[in-house]
């Protein structure tokens, strides 16, 4: 047990000094090389705003993201990550049925412990979209006023939603999530901000709803700047409890999937 904790402690130490370095790297990107790196070849033609500097190519050619129905998108801040507004109004403009993260507080019904989670709530349309406010960290963020008339996903496996959310959350996965990190590897391993809300939610969906009807789990894709990937011989420190990736689309223009 003594070494289990030791093993433990160890893990998270390496994990902080990872993030603050890599935080100061991304501390340091211009807006112009940020830019840039979202530009991708082949670019797709603008859509109907004239935003085609924030068109993500590589990934609306993947075939994964061409098959998916419903997808899960996370909600881009405003520098040090590859920016998502073309992809989510790509997929809506296409049909697909569009997920974001949503984090909200709340209490455990076993241990009365109030505790942050994330589930995933719908998006209605562009307009949906363009409505979304930013939150403390210049995110967009839809309105807790309106996450009883969206569509959620998390909320039967989340036992922290009240009976009201969890009656109006599909018992339906995704096909794909699109997901942020601050570290990745050429294992296709990721690092986190360190709230572990994609991990813990990854593991809840595949045991409360993948599992019990036996089908696949969503296919996994990263999103990196270049400064964001880790030199070939260095590897995310991870554990049983992190999820990785099955693709990872880079700022450079390379893919790396398994």
């Amino acid at each position: 047990m003594a070494e289990g904790f030791k093993a433990m402690k160890g893990l998270r130490t390496a994990k902080k000094q990872l993030r603050s370095r890599i935080g100061q790297t991304l501390s340091l990107i211009s807006r112009e090389s940020l830019i840039k790196q979202c530009l991708f070849k082949p670019v797709i033609a603008a859509l109907e705003m004239g935003i085609a500097e924030e068109v993500q190519a590589n990934l609306l050619t993947l075939p994964e993201y061409k098959e998916a129905n419903r997808l899960s998108i996370y909600l881009s801040m405003a520098k040090g990550e590859i920016f998502t507004r073309t992809i989510i109004l790509d997929a809506l403009r296409e049909g697909k049925r569009v997920f974001v993260p949503y984090i909200h507080a709340t209490t455990s019904s076993t241990t009365h412990e109030s505790k942050p989670v994330m589930t995933m709530v719908s998006l209605e349309s562009k307009e949906d979209y363009e409505s979304l406010r930013p939150d403390a960290w210049g995110i967009p963020t839809p309105g807790e006023a309106t996450i009883d008339q969206r569509e959620i996903i998390g909320g039967n496996q989340d036992r922290y939603l009240d009976a009201t959310k969890r009656e109006r959350s599909s018992e339906n996965s995704l096909d794909l999530i699109v997901m942020p990190g601050l570290a990745f590897d050429k294992r296709l391993a990721r690092l986190g901000h360190g709230k572990g809300y994609y991990d813990f939610f990854l593991q809840k969906l595949h045991q409360d709803v993948i599992s019990p009807a036996e089908i696949d789990m969503p296919f996994l894709v990263g999103l990196a700047l270049k400064e964001q990937i880790l030199p070939v011989e260095q590897d995310i420190p991870t554990d049983a409890s992190d999820w990785p990736l099955d693709a990872l689309i880079v700022g450079d223009g390379s893919i790396i999937r398994k």
